[in-house]
């Protein structure tokens, strides 16, 4: 027989024993790892095993059964969530989609006010004709581009954008520069909307300062 000290009354116990025949406390330590519990005899009220009296009515232990007895449950680690930057996409298309039509609005209304030539309506005509074709050229490779990068190899998207530009620049270039979105990039139509407005009236202005041709 083997025996052991009562975690209570630190006397000498048969190991075998549920309780100590000393003090009546149980043989189970209350730092176990199990979650043992038992059902009290005369209140029927369940109660942690290493209590020594019923934490409902208060009657000793001794009675008791233990009436289900599971290993602890092991706290898992929680999982870290590791947080990854993305890297910020390369938006060299709509630097140029901007800086090309803010460039067209600068020499437009130089041309109109200074008017280097005894042609200045040659040069404007010239630029509107470079306007158009790079800006259009620009949205249907952007569109021609982020689509490759999706498998989708449909050029019809950006065939669409571009005849808008060469045929209506003034509403399809801020419009094209809001519907970036749905391709994923940045949204330039505030930007893109002053910039329409301002190439209108520079070539109002130009019109009217200008000498005929």
């Amino acid at each position: 027989m083997s025996a052991i000290p009562c975690s209570e009354c630190q006397r000498l116990i048969d190991a075998t024993n549920s309780f100590c025949n000393f003090c009546g406390c149980p043989n189970t330590p209350p730092e176990a790892t199990t979650t043992e519990r038992r059902r009290c005899a005369y209140c029927g009220d369940l109660f942690a095993a290493h209590e020594r009296l019923c934490t409902g009515c208060g009657a000793p232990a001794n009675g008791s059964r233990i009436v289900n007895a599971q290993p602890a449950a092991v706290p898992q680690p929680r999982p870290t969530v590791r947080l990854v930057r993305q890297p910020a996409r390369n938006d060299a298309f709509g630097t140029a989609l901007t800086a090309i039509p803010l460039l067209a609005v600068i020499l437009t209304f130089l041309i109109g006010i200074l008017r280097p030539t005894e042609v200045p309506g040659l040069l404007i005509i010239l630029i509107d004709m470079g306007l158009l074709a790079s800006t259009s050229m620009l949205a249907y490779s952007e569109v021609s581009a982020v689509k490759r990068a999706k498998g989708d190899s449909s050029n019809g998207v950006g065939i669409g954008w571009c005849l808008g530009m060469l045929v209506l620049w003034a509403l399809f270039y801020p419009a094209y520069m809001s519907a970036r979105t749905g391709l994923g990039l940045r949204n330039r139509f505030f930007s893109s909307t002053l910039i329409s407005a301002a190439y209108c009236l520079a070539l109002w202005t130009a019109g009217h300062l200008a000498p005929a041709m």
